[in-house]
């Protein structure tokens, strides 16, 4: 059956397969489509999708700014997400120092939970490196020289998304598109890895399934963190 949103006196009315809108009158109307909204694309370098473009132990990416990451220790790669033993695997984004405004954006799910693992991990040191620790006192808290304790607690088995975005000495935490917690302070991000120990030595290997990561070179805005969650 044909469906077509026709617009009518504020009626919607439904009659043909693709999105068309007109009147007697041949007056341009709005046309709604049914489709989900796009995820942005400004100032993404980096997109990742679970079981797609891995060859061998390359994760190819997805933005077209050839920024490949890589699957380390050989992780299953599933048809949708590239899951992590929590033993040794951890993925390496190869994004570099990013010493702007910035956005990392994962949705994930974890499979097991114990004390120190690590979902975010900056994999070289120095002041003010970001990284993570998914259950530290029971809950979320990000690192930047210091433990910044968060509200949320993550479950396992249970999908999320998660989004970090910073700018001008502030990291906003976001869960499910929900503003969580505000951190002032400086945060830099280098040679990120996901599932990774911090430093390649402190925490444990996040045991979790990845199913897309994206980077952006800026603070994504509180709407536009809420667009990407509603493009899955």
């Amino acid at each position: 059956m044909d469906i077509t949103f026709n617009i009518v006196s504020g009626v919607l009315d439904l009659f043909s397969e693709k999105c068309k809108a007109f009147n007697q009158n041949q007056e341009r109307l709005l046309c709604l489509s049914p489709k989900p909204p796009t995820f942005i694309t400004n100032g993404l370098i980096q997109h990742l999708i679970g079981g797609v473009g891995v060859v061998g132990n390359v994760w190819e990416d997805q933005s077209g700014n050839g920024s490949d990451a890589e699957l380390k220790n050989n992780p299953t790669v599933n048809s949708d997400n590239i899951e992590l033993d929590g033993i040794s695997q951890y993925i390496k984004l190869n994004t570099g120092l990013v010493t702007g405004d910035w956005s990392l954006e994962l949705n994930f799910k974890l499979l097991s939970l114990t004390n120190n693992d690590r979902l975010f991990s900056s994999s070289i040191g120095g002041i003010s490196r970001f990284g993570d620790v998914l259950n530290y006192n029971n809950k979320y808290t990000v690192w930047n020289g210091a433990f910044r304790t968060s509200t949320w607690s993550p479950n396992i088995n249970t999908k999320y998304t998660i989004t970090h975005t910073y700018s001008a000495g502030v990291l906003k935490l976001y869960i499910n598109s929900n503003l969580i917690n505000t951190y002032n302070g400086v945060f830099v991000p280098e040679n990120m890895t996901i599932g990774g120990k911090y430093l390649g030595q402190y925490g444990s290997n996040g045991n979790l399934k990845a199913y897309y990561s994206r980077q952006y070179n800026r603070a994504l805005l509180q709407q536009e963190v809420l667009q990407n969650y509603n493009s899955l």
